[in-house]
């Protein structure tokens, strides 16, 4: 557990129960979708891990109790000095409050800080926040609103 003050918390949660938020806030927006713990390949980038090491993540407001995330994250392996984030969602609620970036660098600070680079594959609407964020775009790497982002932390 990583306490982020006023009662906000991150506490890594299994695979399982970041599947239960994201069909709750439908994040993908496709109720039928089918959920595997890591994806391979992302518009032009793959990964380069048969089986990447992952962890998932929630955020929780101490106040509404362990049974109701108000966030989540997942990290990965994605390359050998680089870790991929997998969503980030804050329900609407608590945004614009930074949450989505202290959560995921409190995950990083927690689990991932032998790892120098910080990869993401980002809609392109969502794109100001991440580079606010010190995200950088790979050029070249467009594809379906989608790009690739990367930063080192």
């Amino acid at each position: 557990m990583i306490d982020l003050g006023d009662g906000i918390e991150v506490i890594e949660i299994p695979f399982s129960r970041l599947v239960q938020y994201w069909k709750t806030v439908n994040h993908f927006n496709d109720l039928n979708k089918k959920y595997k713990p890591f994806v391979k390949r992302l518009g032009p980038f793959q990964i380069t891990f048969d089986n990447p090491k992952y962890k998932c993540y929630g955020l929780f407001d101490q106040y509404c109790g362990k049974e109701k995330m108000i966030g989540g994250t997942q990290l990965m392996e994605w390359e050998p000095n680089t870790i991929r984030f997998r969503t980030i969602n804050i329900i609407k609620e608590y945004r614009h409050q930074d949450l989505g970036w202290c959560l995921l660098e409190a995950a990083y600070k927690e689990d991932w800080q032998d790892y120098e680079n910080l990869f993401g594959w980002m809609k392109i609407d969502k794109l100001d926040w991440a580079l606010s964020k010190g995200f950088n775009i790979i050029k070249g790497s467009e594809q379906d609103n989608h790009v690739g982002i990367m930063r080192k932390m």
